[in-house]
């Protein structure tokens, strides 16, 4: 028990409670009378932070209203109409008002101030909710002539929020106006344009003593105007000076708070006069209750920091070491008997604990990404074999000697390759050895239908690329490209470098793919054509390569049906070793 931490926070705590307490009986009357000027100012300024927050929780409000409205999809698309001709266009504007009333209906907390709620394009089309002000068929020219419109266009903002004149009977209202925009397009549309009473600030502060709490915009002037139980004699130059006002021989303290929007300040002003009697007492009562407890204080300080603070050190820096990632022991924070022992014994086997995890993870990892590609390779396709050697076997009925020799050695190299496994990296001269093998083939099958065209700098055939990675994405084009098209066509290969990225393009001449055509590749793993020669698909390929390069790597296509599909591999540079 001596040797515990709670025993010496206890011993030292009760001395130095016991040794200001002695002394501050002294002055019990002063001290108490700052006890109750502290809790006033704590009550002044919890006031204060709970009139800030439900302030701000309706400016919050009405400002995710104006979002909500400005990027609702109903409200875009009666914003593109340039006019309302047609019924679908009557439909389209009636279903953003229908949004608009919808969102003003959830925000039960600001619902019964706002006085307009305005969705407007620039052709003069609109879309209004019902709300406390009577709609005009001029609130949208009303508004495009207003300055907070103007402001936000000269700014090229993409809201405002702030305090202006109502376009109905100009009174000082909190205003809200927004770009309306598509998702996902993100294309403008029209605007937004909300209005919110003022009552809701008058309403609020009316839950507290009058004159005590108000707000005042950035001139200095009570929002809003005319707000009852300030002196008739205040002016917006006051709240200059922050801390004390005196009026009416009466001194007030002044404190303030921000609001979110709008350029709006909350102050509270409360009345300190009974606090500041005798002033010259309480100002001696204060100096020597600091001086004595500081004292003190300053005593037990180096007390506590010779018995708490080393042990906490050595255990911080011993953390901040686990943080940056530095797992190694520090047997001088497992020194003692007390609690921050007891810790330091318990960080020390965490550290040995993560270190045995990170071994575990990592060989973990290696075993997982070991086994994923493995499991991501294929099979030769029986269908690709049958079909090659018949190919053989009628070449050889019709010429007898002129292609078998090329076929048989492209076919022999392919299976050479396939039988040592496809999860090695070869240089991209390698693999492109292997895709003019693979085309030798396939030009047995389609005589003059084929054109293959090797367009890969020489600078960049040192790089290494995961075997058999552009043979499916050849073997696609040549099935889904060019076969259907009936005619001769061409597959090319380029390449470029990006940074530390190389990039390989395979384009073909086909008739092309659809979004949706292009979707269904990456859809399902197993997507290769039935006769082709492995069971490759391309999302394997794009796996593949993102398990060996990184998420950012990996494979996308690009078509224009009727006349092109490139497919754009994106691996990192790695060069061969020498």
């Amino acid at each position: 028990m001596p040797k515990s931490l709670k025993f010496k926070i206890i011993l030292s705590s009760a001395a130095c409670v016991l040794t200001v307490g002695v002394l501050s009986n002294v002055y019990l009357y002063s001290y108490l009378a700052g006890i109750i000027t502290e809790k006033a100012d704590n009550i002044d300024i919890l006031n204060l932070q709970t009139v800030q927050t439900r302030l701000n929780s309706g400016l919050e409000e009405l400002s995710s209203l104006g979002s909500l409205c400005a990027y609702d999809l109903d409200v875009a698309r009666g914003m593109r109409n340039e006019r309302m001709q047609t019924v679908e266009q009557t439909r389209t504007v009636l279903r953003a008002q229908n949004a608009l009333q919808r969102y003003l209906g959830a925000h039960s907390a600001v619902e019964r101030y706002v006085t307009r709620l305005i969705a407007f394009n620039d052709s003069g089309v609109r879309a209004q909710a019902v709300a406390r002000a009577f709609n005009k068929t001029s609130d949208v020219d009303r508004v495009t002539r207003s300055d907070v419109f103007k402001l936000l266009l000269k700014n090229g903002w993409q809201q405002i929020v702030m305090l202006a004149p109502s376009i109905g009977d100009g009174r000082a209202s909190v205003v809200v106006l927004r770009r309306v925009y598509e998702i996902p397009a993100a294309v403008q549309r029209g605007w937004v344009y909300i209005e919110m009473d003022c009552a809701f600030i008058s309403d609020t502060l009316s839950l507290y003593l009058p004159g005590s709490i108000f707000v005042a915009d950035e001139g200095g002037n009570v929002v809003p105007a005319g707000f009852a139980g300030l002196p008739e004699a205040f002016e917006p130059e006051d709240l200059k000076n922050e801390n004390t006002l005196t009026q009416d021989g009466r001194i007030y303290k002044i404190q303030s708070a921000p609001l979110l929007y709008a350029g709006l300040r909350l102050y509270s002003r409360a009345d300190v006069t009974f606090l500041s009697a005798d002033s010259n007492a309480i100002l001696f009562t204060t100096v020597v209750i600091v001086l004595t407890s500081l004292t003190v204080s300053l005593v037990f300080a180096v007390l506590l920091g010779n018995i708490i603070t080393k042990p906490l050190n050595r255990l911080t820096r011993q953390l901040k070491r686990l943080a940056e990632n530095e797992f190694i022991r520090d047997p001088a924070i497992e020194k003692g008997g007390d609690e921050i022992a007891d810790v330091g014994r318990t960080v020390n086997e965490m550290t040995d604990s993560i270190n045995i995890l990170l071994r575990e993870t990592e060989e973990m990892h290696y075993r997982q990404k070991n086994d994923e590609i493995a499991l991501l390779q294929s099979q030769v396709n029986p269908h690709f074999l049958y079909n090659t050697l018949d190919s053989i076997r009628w070449m050889a009925v019709i010429q007898k000697s002129a292609g078998i020799e090329k076929a048989v050695r492209s076919l022999s190299n392919l299976l050479k390759n396939l039988a040592k496994g496809v999860g090695d990296k070869i240089t991209l001269e390698e693999e492109l050895s292997l895709l003019k093998d693979y085309m030798d083939t396939q030009s047995v099958r389609f005589m003059e239908l084929l054109e293959f065209k090797d367009c890969v700098p020489a600078r960049l055939r040192d790089f290494l690329i995961v075997k058999f990675s552009l043979q499916p994405l050849v073997e696609n084009a040549i099935f889904h490209g060019i076969v259907p098209k009936g005619e001769c066509g061409g597959i090319s290969v380029e390449a470029a470098e990006d940074g530390d990225y190389l990039l390989i393009f395979v384009e073909d001449n086909g008739i092309g793919m659809s979004p949706d055509e292009i979707a269904a590749l990456f859809a399902s793993p197993q997507n290769p054509h039935p006769k082709g020669m492995a069971g490759i698909g391309v999302s394997n390929v794009d796996e593949r390569l993102k398990l060996v390069y990184g998420k950012e790597c990996g494979l996308s296509y690009e078509s224009e049906p009727g006349k092109f599909t490139r497919a754009t591999v994106r691996i990192r540079k790695e060069a061969r070793d020498v």
